[in-house]
């Protein structure tokens, strides 16, 4: 579901206050224990992040886009290996978490995939 301008800019508000970004991307040194996928094969990498996500105790995530796609949007849970087979493909920054961002994930048009828990 397509969230509405004001719901995207209260969440890109509320990432800005968590997430230090040079450029448009997330300054992953500056989080706790950033985990990369990049090391697995991108399959293998979406199939298991699709994995963990699902097992998670949440309804919906957001997915975040910094250029391609002008909206964000919000993903139920069991369309998640769905919705990253598809953001994985657009060219651009996808960052994904839930509403209480908790956690952010991201998907990189260069291929990599990166995650690190905000609390």
């Amino acid at each position: 579901m397509q969230l509405s301008s004001s719901d995207q800019e209260l969440f890109v508000n509320e990432l800005q206050k968590k997430v230090t970004f040079i450029g448009n991307k997330i300054h992953w040194a500056t989080l706790q224990n950033p985990i990369s996928l990049s090391t697995l094969e991108k399959d293998s990498a979406l199939t298991e992040t699709s994995k963990r996500l699902s097992s998670l105790t949440i309804q919906n995530v957001i997915f975040l886009g910094d250029a391609a796609i002008d909206h964000a949007y919000s993903i139920n849970i069991t369309d998640i290996k769905k919705a990253i087979e598809i953001f994985s493909e657009v060219p651009q920054h996808t960052y994904i978490f839930p509403e209480n961002l908790c956690w952010i994930g991201c998907l990189a048009f260069e291929g990599y995939m990166d995650y690190a828990d905000l609390q």
